[in-house]
């Protein structure tokens, strides 16, 4: 089913690469007005710069999110074009890759930074948001959880334990705020092939075409997800399609949480 977002603004952060770059681009097809978050702002603008070339129109603001930031700032600079926020994706997250992260590995930074970005930023600017679509009578909030948010990874558990705590705040903030007009829902995927995906393969010293058949034989669908597929679910749960929905995890994962993991990541690139 066709989405149109024409007159809406949406704030989507961490949107430079992956996943992100793909729901900002979503969006400004389905032609909203779209500003993203960037902790570098040449790679900001390179997305920018593609997109206006289409005929969308898009900002971009400098934000490092593993640091304490004013997100009331954020957020008024993404409604400062069209006088509004519609939609906020919270997708901007971070992952060690390069190593299998358990509780004895795990440093103080890396806890502190993804617990920072993953869910001290999800907090933050839902609440900017939430002020902002009181005051509207309408808004949609969708938060990019995991499917290691429903099942744990031992290699993974500062981001295991943070996507946990993002399903609990979806929840929670859908509950609060359903009486204001505010959907807020997540988004939960699985494997999904990006740049940052091959690159950890690459530095586990695994081929990256042999790593991504490895992490698809787990997958019941047998395949890893686009990072346009993901895109087209986001907008699906944040357009007026699914409008009756809230608090609701899609799971976005080819059916692995529908029988659960079999066995962590580690496990399958050692297959």
């Amino acid at each position: 089913m066709p989405v149109d977002f024409s007159g809406k603004a949406v704030l989507v952060t961490g949107a430079t690469r992956g996943i992100g770059t793909a729901i900002a681009k979503a969006f400004a097809r389905a032609g909203a007005h779209v500003t993203i978050t960037a902790r570098e702002l040449a790679r900001g603008w390179a997305v920018r710069q593609e997109l206006e070339q289409a005929g969308a129109t898009f900002d971009v603001i400098k934000a490092d999110l593993s640091r304490s930031l004013d997100y009331d700032e954020i957020v008024a600079a993404a409604r400062e074009r069209l006088g509004r926020l519609d939609v906020l994706v919270n997708n901007a997250a971070v992952i060690p890759r390069d190593r299998a992260v358990g509780i004895i590995e795990t440093t103080d930074d890396e806890w502190f930074e993804t617990m920072t970005v993953n869910v001290d930023a999800v907090f933050g600017l839902s609440q900017a948001a939430a002020r902002v679509m009181k005051d509207q009578g309408a808004g949609t909030i969708v938060n990019i959880s995991s499917e290691m948010g429903v099942f744990a990874d031992a290699v993974a558990i500062p981001y295991a334990v943070s996507k946990a705590a993002v399903i609990q705040m979806t929840r929670a903030m859908a509950l609060d705020l359903a009486p204001f007009g505010i959907r807020v829902n997540a988004v939960a995927p699985g494997e999904t092939r990006t740049a940052m995906m091959e690159e950890g393969l690459r530095a586990r010293g695994i081929d990256v075409d042999e790593g991504l058949r490895r992490l698809a034989g787990r997958v019941p669908l047998k395949r890893i997800a686009s990072v346009d597929e993901v895109a087209a679910s986001v907008l699906f749960i944040a357009s007026d399609a699914a409008s009756y929905i809230t608090g609701a995890v899609l799971a976005h994962d080819g059916g692995t949480t529908a029988t659960g993991p079999g066995g962590t990541v580690a496990d399958h690139l050692a297959d």
